[in-house]
């Protein structure tokens, strides 16, 4: 299944070191074969609507669109990364799968069940503004899943997974719930 995912990025164009003026869009990702050691704690359902803010080349949203089943919706502000997404879902066809070029903060979130973001390099201000949009929107927001340990008002610690594999580095991801 990994195997079948990654084959479909050979040939893309490098997404990397690619810069925004108002976001600091460092691009890391999540190895997809961690993905399974964080949704095995957390209770899908085929209702439940998966977002990736911030979702460079699409990876997870097809492997979560593929595995569980479930709509699955990438953002991405990068037209260079949002592109290689597109160019991927085209070749799968698979209707759970949504790719959209935009800023996060100007997207309905409000359908979200679970919400992923590779947030590493973004300032404190930026995730507490995810963190109270989110909020405000998505009212059956089920888990929120990051790569920085946050402390908010609305966010409640779930879950922290240490020595996870990303493409550039290794470090934690804490999944939260939203109170």
């Amino acid at each position: 299944f990994f195997s079948y995912i990654e084959n479909l990025y050979n040939d893309i164009p490098n997404i990397y070191a690619i810069y925004h003026n108002e976001y600091n869009t460092v691009y890391g990702e999540l190895n997809l074969d961690e993905i399974d050691k964080l949704f095995k704690i957390i209770k899908i359902k085929n209702n439940d609507i998966f977002y990736d803010l911030g979702c460079g080349s699409g990876k997870i949203n097809l492997y979560i669109a593929l595995k569980y089943n479930i709509k699955s919706i990438g953002i991405e502000i990068i037209e260079k990364r949002f592109q290689v997404a597109k160019s991927i879902k085209k070749k799968i066809k698979n209707k759970n799968v949504v790719f959209k070029q935009n800023d996060l903060f100007k997207e309905n979130l409000s359908d979200g069940t679970i919400f992923y973001s590779y947030n590493l390099t973004w300032p404190t201000d930026i995730n507490i503004k995810m963190i109270e949009k989110i909020k405000n929107e998505a009212t059956r927001c089920k888990y929120i899943i990051l790569t920085t340990l946050l402390e908010h008002p609305n966010i409640i610690l779930y879950k922290t997974f240490n020595n996870i594999n990303f493409s550039s580095h290794q470090g934690s991801i804490y999944i939260y719930n939203l109170i």
